[in-house]
């Protein structure tokens, strides 16, 4: 029987994608959470496996946020064309294993992944674990509050990470962060506190700031970077900031 080449197939169009690991206790219940925001009034989680024989790919990934939805394609983009960055949470104390590809000399993930630093971050977590499948869509209920999980590596830390991680990438897409490299290519975020020895320059350093003893994230702040609008150069810096009213970041010009 002939196919009919003209068959409908679906696509998901995806801003933004945060993954966080959670390893848990015991080591069979470890799980991949991911946060994705398709537009639809919200972000949605799936758990992929734990991978143990070889990391995850950028389509990998997508392809798992499709079979979830029952869609046929996600496409995930950049403002303008080309290929966006999924944002990765990691451990940046203790043994940390990676669960995407790694560019170790260089102490940053390849093209197609950002990182963010897994720390406390002060949203509160609806989940309930038992309830956790792999590979099956979850509407979960987070929000801002004092209440937040602060173990590493259990699910509500993982939820929490992911989602942070899925706004944060939301807010590296905007005009003002959108920074073009001396060679022309986009530049990478990574999200932790590091020394000057580490500088790369297509990569855009953001720190989180810190201001109680646990460690909590209340803002970030972005390195200081060549801003060009036409002819006219600047330096500037931004402020990274949760909005209780946008239930969002909210971006400031320092």
């Amino acid at each position: 029987m002939a196919k009919n080449r003209d068959a409908v197939t679906s696509e998901l169009i995806v801003s933004s994608i945060g993954l966080c690991p959670a390893y848990e206790d015991n080591k069979k219940k470890a799980c991949v959470i991911a946060a994705y925001n398709a537009g639809n009034g919200g972000v949605t989680f799936i758990a992929l496996p734990f991978p143990t024989k070889k990391v995850y790919s950028r389509e990998d990934v997508l392809s798992a946020i499709a079979q979830a939805e029952g869609v046929g394609a996600v496409r995930y983009d950049s403002v303008g064309g080309g290929q966006k960055d999924i944002i990765v949470c990691r451990a940046d104390s203790g043994k940390v294993t990676d669960i995407v590809p790694r560019d170790i000399k260089n102490d940053r993930f390849i093209d197609g992944f950002s990182e963010v630093v897994q720390t406390a971050v002060k949203f509160k977590v609806g989940a309930d674990e038992r309830a956790l499948r792999l590979n099956e869509r979850m509407n979960v209920e987070i929000a801002p509050s004092g209440e937040y999980p602060r173990e590493r590596g259990t699910y509500a830390y993982a939820f929490a990470n992911a989602y942070n991680a899925c706004l944060l990438g939301g807010v590296f897409e905007r005009e003002e962060l959108r920074i073009v490299t001396k060679r022309g290519k986009r530049a990478k975020f990574c999200v932790r506190d590091v020394s000057g020895e580490f500088i790369d320059e297509e990569v855009l350093y953001v720190k989180p700031v810190s201001r109680d003893t646990e460690g909590t994230v209340d803002f970030y702040v972005t390195e200081e970077f060549n801003y060009i609008d036409g002819e006219n150069s600047s330096r500037r810096s931004y402020k990274i900031i949760f909005s209780g009213r946008l239930n969002n970041y909210n971006l400031i010009r320092q």
